[in-house]
């Protein structure tokens, strides 16, 4: 196993050190959490925005052939199908397929001490569930120092807030100067306030899966799926007790859920109730 590099990227310029990192989760990933001491990276094209990763140039040019093909389909009249710049659509969309399958991303909200989202609570959690937070300035400390464990290759991992733009405007993506495409999302998922970690492995031909009829077929898409088309990784916390990481219960929670939690919770960890009163 090896240290893996970690980079945070301009970070200065877009969140503040006082801020706090929050994850909103379920049981079953929070036990996970504390059990590996680990961090779960999730493959772009897993994820709900079939957008992840593209670039401005790809969407200023899928955003022009639309507006050219919608303007020829007035012109026809006849019910035929109709593709426009199809050979050059279909690069970038697997450009993009590129991207989404070379990037893992880990994705955390931005917000204050005692600042709490109910979309988040709704979303990525249930009563009787959990959310972790972390002062950002000590996590980034933590994380800068002692790093990852938990692949047998070198891995960069870069950290980065999210930057949110109009996807639908010609302007704002002509005007956007974003280093790199993973950390750009449409306008419409700013309620997010996401700061991501991404691993970023090396583009490489992936070998497509042959059969050999003489081993049984679910044990090579197991043994293929492994080594080519894992949809996670996961790396371990190096020295995890060193992170001030606080357990906060949903604000639904029950007495008796939140009891079995912090019985479960044999390590030195700060354990908190909602601030929000929800119904």
């Amino acid at each position: 196993m090896k240290k893996n590099n970690v980079i945070f990227l301009n970070d200065n310029k877009l969140i503040e050190e006082e801020s706090y990192l929050w994850r909103y989760l379920d049981l079953h990933k929070f036990i996970s959490f504390i059990n590996e001491k680990s961090i779960c990276f999730t493959r772009l094209d897993k994820f709900e925005d079939a957008k992840e990763g593209a670039t401005p140039n790809h969407l200023l040019k899928n955003f022009l052939f639309d507006n050219h093909q919608k303007e020829l389909e007035k012109t026809i009249t006849t019910s035929i199908d109709i593709s426009v710049n199809g050979r050059d659509r279909n690069r970038i969309d697997k450009e993009i397929e590129q991207i989404q399958r070379f990037n893992f991303a880990s994705c955390w909200f931005i917000g204050s001490e005692k600042s709490e989202s109910v979309a988040m609570w709704n979303i990525y959690s249930k009563p009787n569930d959990v959310a972790i937070k972390i002062k950002y300035s000590d996590f980034k400390e933590n994380l800068s120092k002692y790093g990852f464990l938990g692949s047998n290759i070198e891995m960069n991992i870069v950290c980065k807030p999210i930057e949110y733009i109009d996807f639908q405007s010609p302007n704002s993506l002509i005007s956007s100067n974003m280093e790199d495409s993973v950390f750009m999302k449409d306008n419409s998922f700013n309620h997010e306030k996401e700061f991501r970690l991404v691993i970023k492995e090396e583009y490489r031909e992936i070998d497509k899966l042959i059969f050999d009829d003489n081993i049984c077929k679910k044990s090579q898409e197991k043994t293929y799926n492994e080594r080519e088309n894992y949809p996670n990784i996961i790396l371990e916390l190096l020295n995890f007790n060193k992170y001030n990481f606080e357990v906060v219960h949903h604000p639904k929670s029950q007495k008796w859920a939140k009891d079995n939690i912090e019985k479960f919770l044999k390590v030195n960890f700060k354990i908190s109730n909602s601030n929000l009163e929800l119904n």
